[in-house]
């Protein structure tokens, strides 16, 4: 196991080393300081351009007029009544909007057609059981196979039953019924 180490060790080391080889053979990437020295002086010009103080100083605009609406909005006259004791506990109505109704009566016709489906499929379920149920007790003895075959259904005195025909080739087989209430007895 070692030997194998030392082999693939000495593979590594010698692609590092022609890897490096061939990095150093390259040729040194040339730098144009010409662009960098242009770039250089477009931006000290621009800097120059900023910091130059303005000629004019800017007019401040009056703020007489924003503080006069200021003083008028805050100390004006016109409060607004206070709510009256009763006002206050009541609820108003004005601020559901149209779309707010007209949500909640979609939420609540929804979830009216959801229990509506629920019931029907609760119903589907118990007819589809019932079903079920009439289809294996029947009123009929003979019912027919998708083979052409017939299942019979017959009750013999020694409470056993007549399975599927079929299934053995045409010989009956005979299944004691244990599941069933016995016959009661004639008196």
């Amino acid at each position: 196991m070692e030997p194998i180490m030392d082999q693939m060790n000495q593979a590594v080391y010698k692609r590092l080393d022609a890897f490096e080889l061939r990095i150093l053979e390259r040729p040194a990437p040339t730098i144009d300081l010409s662009i960098f020295h242009a770039e250089l002086a477009s931006l000290r010009a621009n800097m120059g351009s900023i910091l130059v103080p303005p000629e004019s100083a800017p007019v401040a605009a009056p703020t007489e007029e924003v503080d006069t609406v200021v003083i008028s909005v805050l100390f004006g006259d016109s409060m607004p009544p206070p709510d009256s004791s009763r006002a206050a506990g009541k609820r108003s109505r004005s601020d559901r909007t149209s779309n707010d109704a007209e949500a909640h009566r979609l939420r609540k016709k929804e979830r009216q057609q959801i229990e509506e489906a629920r019931r029907a499929s609760i119903v589907d379920e118990e007819l589809r059981q019932q079903l079920t149920r009439e289809v294996g007790v029947g009123p009929s003895a003979r019912v027919s196979t998708t083979e052409g075959a017939e299942r019979v259904d017959e009750r013999t005195t020694e409470s056993a039953k007549i399975v599927d025909g079929s299934a053995t080739n045409g010989i009956p087989s005979v299944d004691p019924v244990g599941s069933e209430k016995p016959d009661p007895p004639a008196s």
